[in-house]
């Protein structure tokens, strides 16, 4: 309706017209459409600027360093079997860089029969972005199911401590882990009766491992958060 509208008003004009009017009207035409088009290119080109710099900001690699957790517990070695697997972990993710392991022996330094620093990021990256430190704030294990003369069933509980510190070793996060694992020793009646029996060093391993899967998530869920809000600020700015 609109169209016909403007086509019964203008089409006299035109149609009346002189052809120095009618060039006049073309040019007007092509201008605005010239100018339309500029005005959109211009405001695409910003919105893929400021959109292109976020996702930079988001993807780019974040390295850290992890120091040898300390020991608070009672049970010996802990400290280095937890960080040697909260390593490995971080590792095997992927998304974030390990460059150096602070104070951890050769013989619990490697992943799979490969010396450790062969998986980790070159050498010239000194200054990490993230600092990893911890301890092991308790280990314990309890009796949590008796036969007549054995205890049947055990429960291996642990607690960590994991703080997240800037290059400028300015403390970002902390957080503490608790979990705990349900296993039959060997020694327990309950194996006659086909329950598998596991050595309580196996189950120290996977309860590490659990705690570490755990803790890495949690490193990542701090990191993107991080991210987010500086790309928020410097988009601002």
């Amino acid at each position: 309706m609109r169209q016909s509208v403007v086509v019964r008003v203008f089409g006299p004009v035109i149609m009346q017209g002189t052809k120095k009017n009618w060039g006049k009207l073309l040019l007007c035409s092509l201008l605005a459409i010239c100018l339309s088009s500029c005005k959109h290119m211009d405001t695409t080109a910003i919105l893929t600027n400021k959109d292109t710099a976020a996702a930079s900001s988001l993807t780019s690699p974040v390295s850290c360093s992890v120091f040898m957790f300390t020991n608070e517990s009672h049970q010996y070695g802990l400290e280095e079997i937890f960080s040697n697997l909260l390593i490995k972990e971080i590792v095997y993710d992927g998304r974030l860089e390990v460059t150096s392991t602070q104070s951890l022996p050769e013989e619990h330094s490697s992943i799979e029969g490969l010396p450790l620093a062969e998986r980790l990021s070159p050498p010239e990256r000194l200054s990490p972005d993230l600092r990893i430190r911890g301890k092991i704030l308790a280990y314990e294990r309890s009796p949590v199911s008796y036969g007549e003369c054995y205890i049947n069933k055990y429960r291996l509980s642990m607690k960590v401590e994991i703080i997240i510190l800037n290059c400028s070793n300015e403390v970002m996060e902390k957080k503490t882990f608790e979990d705990y694992m349900d296993f039959i020793p060997i020694s327990s009646p309950l194996t006659a009766k086909g329950f598998v029996p596991r050595e309580e060093d196996e189950v120290i391993q996977e309860l590490c491992q659990r705690i570490c899967c755990q803790a890495v998530s949690w490193m990542l869920l701090c990191n993107c958060s991080q991210t987010a809000a500086e790309v928020t600020e410097n988009t601002e700015k």
